[in-house]
């Protein structure tokens, strides 16, 4: 009897450490996770305060442009007028960063991952309209959108051919409901084990990406759907959101 108790005891130890062990596990991926959203935000942030800069920079020589075009062309200096406008078209040319919606964390989010595709030769497309302000929280919507767009980016960028690398991204509410739709190309080979996808990244915490875009999700009452075709893994979300603000951009 004792021996059975000792073995009673012993197997609930192990289930113990082993839940123990998971929890630290999913602890460390969103503290991993919290940095990385630090990060995105950072870079976007900076690239916007660059192109702010650049365009009070700008503003601030207007004048001076203004009266040099005067006396050039006063002057009939026209080769000269020509050339300076040239010169001054390419300084002033800076690429506007696109906006993808109202909702600022969502915008920042979405604006990090287009540059990242795009140093990736990765097509995106999108049609987001996220408002303002959601009952979702800040770091929630980083989770479930954070966690999809990199498994998207990983994907893709795991693809031989750039013509091949694209991702789709629709974001809405309805009815009350945030509805995400992510889409990507990628290899066709998948892991599945008791009917859910395993991840092929090797790292310390794989897989907790979608286990926390399911736990986040679930915890608002929604649901999440992943389906594959031959070529293209797409993930569905749904869950309440309600906001009055709806308005946003497409491309």
């Amino acid at each position: 009897m004792f021996t059975g108790y000792m073995i009673i005891l012993s197997l609930i130890a192990s289930i113990q450490a082993s839940d123990i062990s998971r929890e630290f596990a999913i602890s460390s991926a969103q503290l991993a996770l919290a940095r990385e959203q630090i990060k995105i935000q950072t870079e976007y942030y900076d690239a916007l305060s660059t192109q702010i800069n650049e365009i009070r920079a700008i503003r601030h020589d207007f004048k001076l442009f203004v009266s040099v075009l005067m006396r050039l062309s006063e002057e009939g200096r026209y080769t000269e007028l020509k050339k300076f406008l040239s010169e001054y078209t390419e300084k002033a040319d800076t690429e506007p960063l696109p906006v993808f919606c109202e909702n600022v964390v969502a915008n920042s989010i979405l604006g990090y991952y287009s540059f990242r595709f795009k140093e990736q030769n990765i097509d995106f497309h999108y049609t987001c309209v996220i408002p303002k302000q959601l009952s979702v929280s800040d770091s929630d919507l980083c989770i479930v959108l954070g966690n999809a767009l990199e498994n998207a980016f990983e994907a893709c960028r795991k693809l031989e051919a750039p013509n091949t690398r694209s991702v789709s991204v629709e974001a809405r509410l309805l009815k009350g409901q945030l509805l995400i739709r992510i889409s990507n190309t990628f290899s066709g080979k998948v892991n599945m084990s008791n009917g859910q996808y395993i991840t092929t990244k090797k790292t310390p915490y794989h897989g907790i990406g979608l286990l926390n875009i399911r736990k986040v999700v679930s915890a608002y009452g929604g649901y999440v759907k992943t389906e594959h075709t031959q070529n293209v893994f797409t993930l569905m979300a749904a869950f309440p959101a309600e906001s009055a603000d709806v308005s946003g951009s497409s491309t």
